[in-house]
């Protein structure tokens, strides 16, 4: 069982004293970075050893294996803001969600600080957001600090935004605060098909995107002449028979899961579709959304999204910083 903390737990103790480390921790990585006192990032760090391997009383030492270096004996112990999975019930310690509709500057005012066994470190977990709803009940952690880290790039604070991924997400902001949020299973769904099924021997997932393919099965998909159920066989079918490369079949395979996530979220805006989306990322995947949204007449913005994860993360210190002084 992972252990309890209180919202602004030892939040008195943060302070513009010294360097300090943001770390995104995923499901099946984490990355790490070293701020200096001027904001100037010194030095980065990546592991595979993300939340979903973990339990509760490993947290703390695999980030210590991955940041040691950085921290100083002798010295006040170095704040450590976390955003992501190790605020999940299963993680390091539960952040509990922050229920929408919320602003995201206020995020920092729900921050967590987890028992640590070392004196070197001081942490603080940055909570998830949820949609408590019958009909569309939603959560989403270590996003919402992206979100936080690309506002300062809007003029209103506003807009429809999509971060593409294991599960992808989107979210619907207004003048800062998100307002709605909703979940495709999009990328866990295309792995699986890819890695598990009966198909697996007709796809080459690490091939290039062939775009014509691409594209072509967008435009049957828009057109109603493709669904992803009804065509799925068909990438088996068609190696056996058309001798199809695993390459089209894969690249077929992500116009019909990505297709039918798009047109879905067009559908729900009925006659008023957004004109721009916001894209966080930094992969093949979000250059695929990107392509996708083009083609349907959709104007893509990309947000890197360790830029994102980093400058969020900043955020979420200074609103701390600006509460304590």
């Amino acid at each position: 069982m992972n252990q309890v903390a209180s919202p602004n737990n030892d939040l008195r103790q943060i302070t513009t004293a010294g360097s300090w480390v943001a770390v995104d921790w995923g499901t099946s990585s984490l990355r790490a970075w070293l701020i200096d006192e001027n904001g100037v990032t010194q030095n980065s760090a990546k592991s595979t050893q993300g939340a979903g391997t973990l339990q509760p009383s490993e947290f703390e030492g695999v980030l210590l294996d991955l940041i040691g270096d950085w921290l100083h004996s002798n010295a006040k112990p170095t704040q450590v803001f976390i955003c992501g999975m190790a605020g999940s019930r299963q993680g390091w310690v539960e952040a509990e969600y922050v229920p929408v509709p919320t602003k995201l500057t206020e995020l920092h005012q729900h921050l967590v600080s987890p028992k640590t066994g070392n004196a070197r470190i001081l942490p603080f977990i940055v909570p998830g957001l949820c949609q408590k709803s019958e009909q569309h009940p939603d959560v989403m952690r270590g996003e919402e600090t992206l979100l936080l880290g690309i506002l300062d790039e809007l003029s209103d604070k506003s807009g429809v935004f999509c971060l593409p991924g294991t599960h992808s997400k989107w979210v619907e902001m207004e003048k800062g605060t998100v307002a709605r949020t909703s979940t495709f299973l999009s990328g866990e769904l295309f792995a699986l098909i890819a890695k598990q099924s009966i198909l697996r021997h007709s796809l080459e997932t690490e091939a290039e995107l062939d775009k014509d393919v691409f594209l072509a099965t967008l435009d049957q998909l828009k057109s109603q002449e493709a669904t992803l159920l009804g065509n799925l066989f068909g990438l088996r079918a068609g190696q056996l028979l058309n001798n199809t490369s695993p390459q089209a079949g894969a690249s077929k395979l992500s116009a019909l899961v990505i297709g039918t996530e798009l047109l879905d979220m067009l559908a729900k805006c009925g006659d008023n579709p957004p004109k721009q989306v916001h894209l966080v990322g930094g992969s093949k995947l979000a250059q695929n959304y990107a392509l996708a949204l083009q083609h349907l007449g959709i104007t893509p913005i990309l947000h890197d999204a360790d830029k994102a994860a980093l400058k969020g993360l900043s955020a979420v210190r200074q609103g701390a910083l600006n509460d304590n002084s």
